[in-house]
């Protein structure tokens, strides 16, 4: 028999051939900071939308590299060579995030992580959106932030306003003054604005009440726009109703119904403070996480 025959035969043979439902990826190449990384696509369309959307969809418009870079000749050609680039991030940070995404094959059950590369999955998480994952990283990092202004600049770029509002707190009672260099790292208006509280907490009784109070009064705005940003990456069961306006034709003028956020589509992504990297190879705290399927 021909070796034409022998191809033609294999060839129908694997015509009758299923591919396994579970077993059988599609895979995606990213181009991140001078590497090539190829791995399953299930796990960045299943984690996010967002991240699907600007990066994995043809011609992908909006804030995705795949499409706005290309269009500025930066990365010209990597996707016609089937890779999608990611702008904005170092090869170090991305290991650190397909290390929780795609955890190595061990005996253990667990994956352990310590603190740095917990903020370096924040950091990502956020800035694409995958909002189960970015939910785990502020779970783990919660018991390990204990430093205001860490607490502070940290929930700042991520969006987390209960932290920024404890670095306040945190800053507004301590015994000491605060520092020239805590002042240059929180911006020196909010500094002035914590001594102002501090001052007129100096006397009288219920200081912590009071400060709370004044802090939220203070801070009003900030905490709202953080908020925002918050609320956009919540897993949808724990984003909040959205009050939208209903036409006079059939509520009364002004009436408002509750919709849910699944409802009123996903804002862009906005504010987002550049990305900065976490040396993984630092000796921090630690934590465990169950290992995660790949599936």
């Amino acid at each position: 028999m021909s070796d034409t025959a022998n191809v033609g035969e294999k060839e129908s043979q694997l015509q009758t051939y299923r591919n396994d439902e579970l077993y059988n990826w599609d895979l995606v190449s990213f181009l991140v900071d001078g590497y090539v990384f190829k791995m399953p696509r299930y796990q960045f369309v299943l984690g996010s939308e967002w991240f699907t959307t600007r990066y994995l969809q043809p011609n992908a418009g909006g804030e995705g590299a795949c499409a706005a870079d290309s269009a500025r000749g930066e990365t010209e050609g990597f996707v016609d060579l089937g890779m999608v680039p990611l702008e904005g991030v170092t090869a170090s940070q991305f290991r650190t995030f397909l290390k929780l995404l795609f955890p190595i094959h061990s005996i253990s059950t667990t994956l352990t992580l310590i603190k740095p590369e917990w903020r370096t999955i924040l950091t990502l998480s956020t800035l694409w959106h995958f909002l189960d994952t970015r939910k785990l990283a502020i779970s783990n990092l919660d018991p390990q932030m204990d430093d205001p202004i860490e607490l502070i600049t940290v929930g700042r770029a991520e969006y987390i306003p209960r932290w920024v509002m404890a670095g306040y707190e945190a800053l507004t009672s301590k015994l000491g003054a605060i520092t020239e260099e805590e002042a240059g790292a929180i911006g020196y208006q909010t500094a002035v604005r914590l001594y102002i509280v501090r001052h007129e907490l100096s006397g009288g009784e219920q200081k912590e009440k009071r400060m709370k109070k004044k802090l939220c009064a203070l801070f009003k705005e900030e905490m709202k726009a953080l908020g925002r940003g918050e609320d956009e990456r919540k897993v949808p069961s724990e984003r909040p109703p959205v009050e939208v306006a209903q036409g006079s034709e059939s509520k009364p003028e002004g009436a408002k119904v509750l919709v849910e956020p699944e409802q009123t589509g996903k804002d862009a992504l906005a504010g987002i403070s550049e990305a900065s990297e976490a040396p993984v190879e630092e000796v921090g705290t630690t934590s465990t996480v169950p290992v995660k399927a790949t599936t």
